[in-house]
């Protein structure tokens, strides 16, 4: 009966010490995106992720905001090798991070404004330039306010 107390009291240890680091690296991880440098990381890594080497490059100057769940997006440029085609000056964006467990992109707000499209993209290999398509996301996407302010096309 000792021995069975002293290994339940060592898996309740354990489990509190889990539960700790678990607490520390989530509250880090949420102290980093409210930095400067974390949110500087965070375009940086985006910027690289979102382009393609040949293809289309995504360029994207600063986020602000309380990230995760509302981010403020400024200067955004899409490019392909004609040059840029698409330039976003600011968007906001309020969702639900959460919801992307259920495989849901739930947006409460999109804000766009100063929306500038100076021509098609080039389409991509194998792609017709008169077809367009939207491209197909792996879960659904709701928007329930949708804003455009200064757009010009």
């Amino acid at each position: 009966m000792r021995g069975s107390l002293r290994i339940l009291r060592w898996i309740g240890t354990g489990a509190a010490v889990v539960a700790i680091a678990a607490g520390l690296i989530v509250g880090s991880a949420y102290a980093l995106l409210q930095s400067e440098a974390g949110r500087a990381r965070v375009v940086e890594i985006l910027n690289r992720q979102l382009s393609t080497p040949g293809g289309m490059q995504v360029r994207i100057g600063r986020l602000d905001g309380d990230l995760p769940s509302r981010i403020v997006i400024h200067e955004v440029s899409l490019s392909d090798g004609d040059g840029t085609w698409l330039r976003l000056g600011r968007g906001s964006v309020d969702w639900r991070p959460a919801a992307l467990l259920n495989g849901e992109l739930s947006i409460a707000i999109l804000d766009l404004d100063g929306l500038q499209m100076f021509r098609r993209p080039r389409p991509s290999h194998g792609e017709s330039d008169t077809e367009f398509r939207w491209p197909e996301l792996p879960l659904r996407v709701s928007i329930r306010r949708f804003s455009l302010r200064d757009a010009v096309l």
